[in-house]
């Protein structure tokens, strides 16, 4: 098991955890806009240092990604000028509960502190109590996405 950085020439199986990930959030967009629109801009995000993917993989199968940046203006989600956002987070299935997903989150913060975030934060709905295992504080406030806000320092 590893984590690495996404590359869409060396992972293009990304794309089907993608589409997996927002079908599991109950997401109302159609899967030809996140195969098209939605990856052409996380793709170009990626390539500005925008955005950074880590991708966990299971010998040369993803089983998890983390989406995360420095908030800045050029994002098109910058709610806290300065923080570490964990912007999109995912564990297949069939690997939760085992681990890996608190090594995925500690891989997150450790590159958003190799960034320069003193601190970091992430919306969450469903999986509060996950985070704060890993050491986030649930703030109790909503934002714009109606989730949670939760920070660490």
């Amino acid at each position: 098991m590893t984590i690495t950085e996404y590359s869409q020439l060396k992972h293009p199986q990304f794309t089907d955890m993608l589409v997996a990930y927002f079908a599991e959030m109950k997401s109302d967009m159609p899967e030809h806009i996140i195969r098209g629109k939605l990856l052409n801009l996380i793709h170009s995000e990626q390539a500005q240092s925008i955005i950074h993917i880590g991708l966990y993989l299971d010998n040369d199968k993803p089983i998890g990604f983390t989406i995360y940046q420095i908030d800045t203006p050029e994002s098109d989600w910058c709610k806290r000028p300065g923080w570490g956002f964990i912007r999109e987070f995912y564990i297949s299935p069939e690997y939760r509960l085992m681990g890996y997903g608190r090594q995925l989150a500690s891989y997150s913060e450790t590159k958003l502190r190799g960034l320069g975030a003193t601190q970091i934060y992430l919306t969450a709905m469903v999986s509060i109590r996950f985070w704060e295992h890993c050491g986030f504080i649930n703030t109790n406030t909503f934002c714009s996405n109606d989730q949670f806000v939760m920070v660490k320092e």
